[in-house]
């Protein structure tokens, strides 16, 4: 337990009290029984429950991933409940990272790891493997995740976590190396996958003598491990996010009035500014509201600007805290085109609602003070300086003309109906334009009637006129 981070001694007592999550519990029930069925009684069944009931409580990200109760259970062999928690938290956060997200991320690139150590160690093998379609993520997927224990007789499976706890993940590499050592002259001799996965793991399930294994053991260094595992992570990352990108992507085109160009512009700032992570922080996110809010404003770019004076931070701010679904300081790809698509495509009653709500007092109204302020805020998105006194006057105006109570607040109606007036808002909020959606049915239909007529009109001509059936042809292939 002492390589397990120190943790507050009652941690596990409180996670015991908590309820995992539904579908966390259910899969807990089935496995309960498929782990280690001949061996422990309903005592031992009842502690694997609770460690894995607890770690899916303590991390609910993460929850419950199958080959997390082999893991649990492996532990509990040898230590109680408490120190099983804590060592089974320790294999998923630190020793197997992202190994059992929903992505996968770290099991696949680590998959990726092994298979390059193959092709640079044993590059016959790794040819051969290529020509029949054998996939060596296929067959060590269940190795890595269960740390061989259904992979490797159980002797020899807790000698090579004896090392992993003592050497680090190196050993899972080299372990995994070596079977293919062992084993790669006949592996060589097939020529079907599933006959080769199913010789690999016959052959491992034999190897009751540890010795043999740790005596040919293939040895990677820690610092080689660390730069090939960090490469095939940032590989895999980008290619995972890029895979959740297509499909975010699809889902966004059919229930938002993004168009599927704008999508995919709007994507590719996003992954410029979010630097290889899947989520932007508020400065980040800041820079994106104003490339895409005020894209074609030339009185003042964001990198002229002072970090102590960043336009419209206070409007900024308040739009992060909507968009910031999952209230953990970082906006999302998804949530940020939802969110863009009220403040950029919405109907004008839509683009005035969210202004409003942005900066709403107490009473669900908008007072002089509110008003200023929001004004002074999308000001400042615009110019650096020098707005102050219009910004008064514009709201002495709106009061002047839309306090129909004369209470000195404005309902979203009274809002609504002034800011319609004022040409900056407007300009803002684009009340002067049509939303721009996606291209409607009879905008399709009606540029399918003007090429039908032109290209009517075309054959007339050449009715008409034979001789320029050679002009007309070269026209139309060139616009082809």
């Amino acid at each position: 337990v002492g390589l397990v981070k120190v943790r507050d001694q009652e941690h596990y007592e409180e996670m015991k009290t908590r309820e995992p999550d539904r579908e966390s519990a259910i899969q807990i029930e089935k496995d309960i029984n498929r782990t280690f069925p001949y061996y422990g009684d309903d005592k031992f069944r009842d502690k694997l429950r609770h460690v894995l009931c607890s770690y899916a409580a303590h991390d609910p990200d993460v929850g419950y991933c199958q080959a997390m109760n082999f893991l649990a259970a492996g532990l509990l062999l040898f230590c109680d409940e408490e120190p099983s928690f804590y060592l089974l938290s320790y294999l998923v956060e630190e020793l197997l990272p992202e190994y059992f997200n929903n992505s996968m991320t770290g099991c696949i690139a680590d998959c990726a790891v092994v298979e390059r150590l193959l092709s640079e160690r044993y590059p016959a093998l790794a040819y051969h493997f290529s020509q029949v379609g054998f996939s060596v993520q296929l067959a060590i997927t269940q190795w890595l995740m269960c740390l061989f224990i259904n992979t490797l007789p159980p002797i020899t499976a807790f000698h090579v976590w004896d090392l992993i706890f003592y050497h680090g993940p190196k050993i899972v590499f080299e372990v995994c190396l070596t079977i293919f050592k062992l084993t790669h002259k006949h592996l060589l001799s097939l020529h079907d996958p599933v006959e080769m996965v199913c010789y690999l793991n016959e052959y491992a399930n034999k190897m009751f003598d540890a010795s043999k294994l740790f005596s040919n053991m293939e040895i990677v260094s820690y610092d080689s491990l660390a730069e090939i595992r960090a490469a095939e992570k940032s590989r895999i990352t980008s290619e995972v996010s890029k895979k959740e990108d297509i499909k975010t992507l699809s889902l966004l085109e059919r229930t938002i009035t993004f168009g599927p160009e704008a999508l995919m512009k709007l994507s590719e700032e996003f992954h410029c500014v979010a630097q290889s992570t899947v989520e932007i922080d508020f400065d980040t996110f800041s820079q994106v509201l104003h490339k895409v809010w005020v894209p074609d404003h030339k009185s003042m770019k964001w990198y002229e600007v002072e970090e102590t004076e960043r336009p419209g931070d206070l409007f900024a701010l308040k739009l992060f805290a909507i968009f910031d679904v999952d209230t953990d300081k970082k906006v999302n790809f998804k949530d940020l085109i939802c969110g863009l698509a009220v403040l950029c495509k919405g109907t004008n009653e839509q683009r005035l609602r969210l202004c409003f709500d942005l900066f709403v007092n107490p009473e669900g109204t908008m007072g002089k003070a509110e008003l200023g302020t929001l004004l002074n805020s999308l000001y400042s998105m615009y110019y650096k300086k020098g707005f102050q006194a219009e910004v008064s006057f514009f709201v002495d105006m709106i009061f002047q003309d839309a306090d129909k109570n004369l209470d000195g607040s404005l309902s979203f109606e009274e809002f609504k109906e002034a800011a319609e007036q004022q040409p900056f808002i407007k300009k803002c909020f684009r009340l002067d334009r049509k939303p721009l959606g996606k291209r409607s049915d009879d905008t399709r239909e009606q540029l399918k009637a003007k090429q039908e007529a032109k290209m009517k009109k075309k054959a007339e001509a050449l009715l008409q006129n034979p001789d320029e059936w050679v002009i007309v042809q070269n026209e139309t292939t060139t616009e082809m």
